[in-house]
């Protein structure tokens, strides 16, 4: 860690006697010579971000120093000019709250030109009194017309959150401003009685975020709020901040305190909620910009503590995608600071990488003008709260490890490749079967005599290196949706099924097996029909008492359900389909997949049409099944895997590529964690050696691949291994 070389106080605001103090204004002209160079000088330090990982810290706040015993509270914003404006609170006597004690607090920044790597001697913006507390920031920046705010609370000497009087100014809301970039700022402007209702006998107090405040796309400037007794809300304005108005509150009784906002890519408003109890925080949309609030849902689970989220990448702003991230503590506790990203807009945020191992608490972020990542954070080594450290970062660490492997494109096997499947052979190597043609649907034509054709490619390294792709079996009609594993007897099944339009326009599919006895270098070259008129997208599963079982699925004009063939003879024969769901009124149109159970029930779960996907169990090894019953949330083509330590994993596409995990038998899924954010999917799962797990899965669309994306399973969730 790299610490300032003078940290010498400058005060710009004279210690007076009374709440209120001024901060005269200095109008510094700064050169048009300069203003190139520095732009110049991001230009190249943007370039040179973009070639190769960036991680840097620097510490920008000591606790101990000038002064002050503590600092704490930090928030961050990239100022119109191009400077950062590091905000903290500086506590003067103790590491104690505002209003506990003998506490005195003022609030103080620091600029940094050079993206954070030096920052300026520190300034005090308002030192309200004596035992007086400013305190807990917010910023945004008014890119209409390049004005920075900050929001913050002010106490009088023993007021907190807890013992502020209500309809009193015990505790006031507070608003400043700088047309400057921080280098000169407004008197205070006071929001007390618009950010709270001064007649309600039980609201104490209206604090915003720490951090967190935003502008709209469409203009408005919107601040997160909290009050005392517990509530979230938010003070809006659409006339860049001449006039303010309070919103409706956050619907329920969960209860939340400090809360930061962001922008989705659709226009409506998302709020990350710290919790008040409970394991988890709470996240609530807003459709009409901040106005109103719907019902919260659970977010992540993370120790009650302060936590950013900001937009990070946005398609309509000319990205390559959309992508929000997030920054709190890992755990245990307020400890190992990581930071994650969602690329479904919120919905997850199962991709995340570690900051630092050291205590953590509060943060906040920004992005700067080179689109690096910044965090303004507490940290600490022995213990927590020893300084506010600012880290960067760029997409390029980021992703670094934790992005997909592209393990099969191109002619080679066929300009589509989709529906992949893999298992582990008894030697230890991996085998991956998927569909390759020239579309979604590739029948028979002149340069495809014989259609989508079923292709094989291998990894003797755990998944790091493959082998070319060679062809597994290509039948005269379009071969699709491939499955493998390996049986008992040491053979491996491919399952798949061909589509054959008729004359008269209907399509027949036959479910088809072809078998390996030499470990999956060669392959039978007629097909077993195992269920004609039944499709499959499924492995077969072996039972151990040899008993083999597959997923199928049948379609009859307006109804589809799915349903098992079984198998009591090493494969030789096989029953007709046992219909699963068939007369239960939801059509379920598409693959079913199995598992079975530790006491021996079987689970399917089955895709469904337009409604969640359903599963049903069965007692007696397939024979008879359970009516279906709503599993809780959509997907599509459904492949389970049980892992060595009992987990059961269901990878599915929607939303996205997307896995749900079961650590009670199929009773209740965690989830969804987003695999990828391309909408291919058909993802299927295997347990390697070390106990990590591979993903493989397709991108939609000309010029498709199939990729592999390594994690683990976590208490949390998932987190990405370097491939």
């Amino acid at each position: 860690m790299k610490h300032p070389k003078d940290l010498n106080q400058v005060r710009a605001v004279a210690r007076t006697p009374g709440r209120r103090s001024r901060l005269a204004f200095t109008l510094v002209e700064l050169p048009v010579v300069m203003a190139i160079i520095a732009i110049l000088a991001v230009m190249s330090v943007a370039a040179w971000a973009g070639a190769q990982p960036l991680l840097t810290h620097t510490d920008v706040f000591l606790s101990g120093k000038d002064g002050y015993h503590t600092y704490r509270i930090p928030a961050l914003e990239a100022a119109p000019d191009g400077s950062i404006i590091a905000f903290a609170e500086a506590r003067k006597y103790n590491v104690a709250d505002p209003g506990f004690g003998k506490q005195e607090i003022d609030l103080v920044y620091k600029r940094s030109t050079n993206n954070g790597a030096a920052w300026s001697p520190m300034t005090v913006l308002e030192h309200a009194g004596e035992f007086w507390s400013a305190a807990n920031p917010a910023t945004l920046v008014d890119r209409t017309n390049g004005r920075l705010w900050v929001f913050y609370l002010r106490s009088r000497p023993g007021c907190s959150t807890d013992t502020s009087r209500p309809g009193t100014d015990d505790l006031q809301t507070i608003a400043r401003w700088s047309d400057t970039s921080g280098q000169t700022w407004s008197e205070p402007v006071d929001l007390t009685t618009v950010g709270r209702d001064m007649n309600d006998k039980a609201w104490r107090a209206s604090v915003p975020g720490p951090g967190g405040a935003i502008q709209t796309r469409a203009g408005r400037l919107i601040v997160p709020m909290w009050k005392m007794s517990p509530g979230n809300f938010t003070l809006f304005s659409d006339d860049h901040g001449r006039t303010w108005q309070r919103s409706q509150f956050v619907p329920g009784k969960q209860g939340g305190d400090e809360n930061q906002l962001v922008e989705l890519a659709d226009g409506r408003l998302l709020m990350d909620i710290r919790q008040n109890s409970g394991p988890h925080r709470w996240l609530a949309e807003s459709a009409d910009g901040g106005r109103t609030w719907a019902e919260p849902r659970p977010g992540l689970a993370v120790t009650p503590v302060m936590c950013a989220i900001e937009r990070f990448t946005l398609k309509a702003a000319g990205d390559d995608r959309n992508c929000i991230v997030w920054t709190g503590p890992k755990g245990p506790e307020r400890r190992r600071l990581v930071i994650r990203w969602s690329d479904d807009e919120g919905k997850g945020f199962a991709n995340q990488r570690l900051i630092s191992n050291n205590y953590a608490a509060y943060s906040d972020l920004t992005i700067l003008p080179d689109k690096t990542i910044g965090v303004l954070w507490e940290r600490g080594v022995e213990r927590g709260y020893q300084c506010i450290t600012f880290t960067r970062l760029n997409r390029e660490w980021l992703e670094q490890g934790s992005q997909h492997l592209v393990i099969s494109r191109g002619e080679a096997a066929g300009t589509y490749q989709a529906f992949p499947d893999l298992c582990r052979l008894a030697n230890g190597d991996l085998l991956c079967v998927f569909y390759a043609g020239y579309g979604h649907v590739s029948l028979p034509r002149n340069d495809w005599p014989r259609g989508g054709r079923i292709c094989r490619i291998r990894s003797r390294d755990e998944g790091r290196t493959w082998s070319a792709p060679r062809i597994l079996f290509d039948g005269p009609f379009d071969d699709r949706d491939p499955h493998i594993a390996q049986m008992q007897d040491g053979t491996v099944v491919c399952s798949f099924f061909t589509y054959r339009p008729q004359a008269d326009g209907k399509v027949l599919c036959d479910t088809c097996l072809v078998t390996s006895r030499d470990g999956g270098e060669t392959w039978d070259t007629e097909p077993q029909v195992v269920a004609a008129g039944w499709p499959s997208s499924a492995p077969v599963r072996e039972l151990p008492d040899g008993t083999r079982i597959l997923g199928v699925y049948h379609e009859e004009g307006a109804t589809a359900y799915g349903g098992v063939i079984r198998s009591k003879d090493s494969g030789r024969t096989w029953c007709g389909p046992i219909p699963i769901g068939q007369g239960s009124g939801v059509r379920l149109d598409a693959e079913t997949d199995v598992v079975r159970l530790k006491d021996g029930t079987l689970y399917a779960a089955l895709r469904g049409d337009r409604v969640n996907m359903h599963y049903a169990t069965s007692p007696d090894s397939g024979l008879t099944w359970s009516p279906v019953k709503d599993i809780g949330f959509p997907g599509h083509c459904p492949h389970l895997t049980r892992l060595r330590g009992g987990e059961i994993l269901l990878t599915h596409r929607l939303p996205l590529t997307a896995l749900h995990v079961s650590r009670d038998e199929g009773k209740t899924w965690e989830g969804p964690y987003q695999i990828d954010s391309t909408a291919g999917a058909y993802p299927s799962t295997v347990e390697l050696k070390d106990g990590s797990v591979l993903a493989v899965y397709y991108e939609e669309g000309v010029g498709s691949g199939v990729r592999v994306r390594r994690f683990k399973l976590t208490a949390e969730g998932i987190e990405f291994i370097a491939r």
